[in-house]
């Protein structure tokens, strides 16, 4: 059973206390499905039905666009939550590899706690996307806020040294954003509707 009342105070621990947080959730590291289960899904589910909420409630910025049937509420809050949760792995496992070519840990509960503890004002954010203006400029701020999060925690987590921080976090964004931009190309087609 998820402990509800928990996942809220970690995902608020994070806005506002992020080191504390993430050093409280890594002595000892929890093994990666215990984080899934207990912040990754309530985090990635709540901000998608969020979103959905709000895309509900707003009307769509283009007129005439046709309504969303139940089955397409459904498809998008699917799609999105898979999408952000095989994203996390991949820079789990991204961030262990080169943790490990840099003297670190390559320990991959290690790196997807990192992972996604310190995306979660990047999905906080994501959850008010469908706002005119103040959405995106939250997922902005929520994702420049993640990176930052993520950068400091990297020799806490993974016990990079401090001179090699700055290649392994480069290194790793780098590849994380050819990984991203190949399957956006290689996906992008089967998950866009064609135009009619």
């Amino acid at each position: 059973m998820i402990d509800l009342s928990a996942a809220l105070t970690r995902m608020r621990g994070m806005i506002t206390a992020p080191d504390a947080t993430i050093a409280d959730h890594v002595a000892p590291v929890p093994p990666w499905t215990v984080v899934a289960r207990e912040h990754t899904a309530p985090l990635l589910i709540g901000s998608a039905l969020v979103s959905i909420l709000l895309l509900l409630l707003i009307p769509p910025a283009v007129e005439g666009a046709p309504a969303l049937t139940l089955v397409d509420l459904a498809s998008l809050v699917i799609v999105r939550v898979v999408v952000n949760f095989v994203l996390l792995m991949v820079m789990a496992a991204v961030l262990g590899f080169f943790a490990g070519l840099f003297q670190g840990s390559s320990n991959f509960n290690a790196a997807y706690v990192l992972s996604a503890l310190s995306m979660t004002p990047l999905y906080i954010g994501e959850a008010v996307l469908p706002i005119p203006l103040l959405g995106p400029l939250a997922a902005l701020a929520g994702l420049i806020y993640s990176v930052v999060i993520l950068y400091k925690g990297v020799p806490h987590t993974l016990a990079v040294p401090q001179r090699a921080r700055g290649r392994h976090f480069m290194l790793a964004m780098v590849s994380l954003f050819v990984i991203w931009m190949l399957a956006g190309l290689t996906l992008g087609p089967y998950l866009m509707p064609e135009a009619g």
